[in-house]
């Protein structure tokens, strides 16, 4: 299994169309058939910051996942929401 962890500073103006494109990404990538968990989370005390934790069954499944339509278009409508890019990081499971 891999972990991914992405990160997000939302502009504070843009929270509620930050919500409103991640809703759907978000089910597309639940429904993917190597998606483990797909879940969006705030940080605590902190207006702006939310972070993607998923997991993946393989790099395969990361990879399909990768070229979908609904990661792949969402990318530039996320780009104008954000202070800065989103910081991600990959992670094997250990225990």
């Amino acid at each position: 299994m891999i972990g991914i962890i992405a990160e997000f500073d939302v502009k504070k103006e843009s929270i509620d169309a930050f919500l409103a494109e991640v809703k759907p990404l978000v089910a597309a990538s639940n429904a993917e058939e190597g998606c483990i968990a797909y879940g969006l989370h705030k940080a605590q005390g902190s207006e702006n910051l939310y972070t993607m934790i998923e997991e993946w069954k393989d790099q395969p499944a990361i990879d399909e996942h990768n070229r979908s339509p609904h990661l792949t278009e969402i990318g530039p409508k996320l780009k104008i929401l954000l202070n800065q890019n989103i910081k991600v990081t990959l992670y094997d499971k250990v225990l």
